[in-house]
C-alpha cells in the first residue's frame, strides 16, 4: 500500500529525488535489494548524494557485487572523505572480495590518528 502511494507520488513529482529515495529504502528494508538498487539509481539521477551512494553499496554488496559496491563507496566518499562508516563500509567490501591486505591497509588508515603540525 505505501509504495503504490510512493509510486503515486513519483508520477506526480517526477524531479523530486524523496519519493524514489524512500520507495528504494522500502525495498532496501524489505531485502528486495535488485528493485532497491533501480530505486536508488532513479533518486541519484535526480540528485547524486553521498547518502544514495551509501545505499547502494549497501544493496550491491547484499547480492554479491562487490565491485559495485566500491564503485560506489568510492563515490560516496568522494563526496564526503570524512564519513567513517563509509571507510569501513570500504574495508568491510574488501574483505568481502578476499583481498585482506586492502582490508587491513584500509582499517589502519582510519584508525591511526592525524597529527596536525604548525
Amino acid at each position: 500500500m505505501m509504495l503504490s502511494k510512493l509510486k503515486i507520488q513519483a508520477t506526480k513529482s517526477p524531479n523530486e529525488l524523496t519519493w524514489p529515495y524512500l520507495t528504494g529504502q522500502m525495498s532496501m528494508n524489505n531485502k528486495k535489494y535488485k528493485k532497491a538498487i533501480e530505486y536508488f539509481l532513479q533518486a541519484n539521477k535526480i540528485e547524486a548524494t553521498s547518502t544514495i551512494y551509501q545505499r547502494l553499496a549497501d544493496c550491491y554488496c547484499e547480492i554479491g557485487a562487490y565491485d559495485e559496491a566500491l564503485a560506489s563507496i568510492n563515490q560516496s566518499l568522494d563526496m564526503d572523505s570524512t564519513d567513517l562508516a563509509n571507510q569501513v563500509k570500504k574495508a568491510y567490501i574488501y574483505y568481502e572480495m578476499g583481498n585482506v591486505t586492502l582490508t587491513a591497509f584500509r582499517c589502519i588508515s582510519f584508525l591511526t590518528p592525524v597529527r596536525v603540525t604548525s
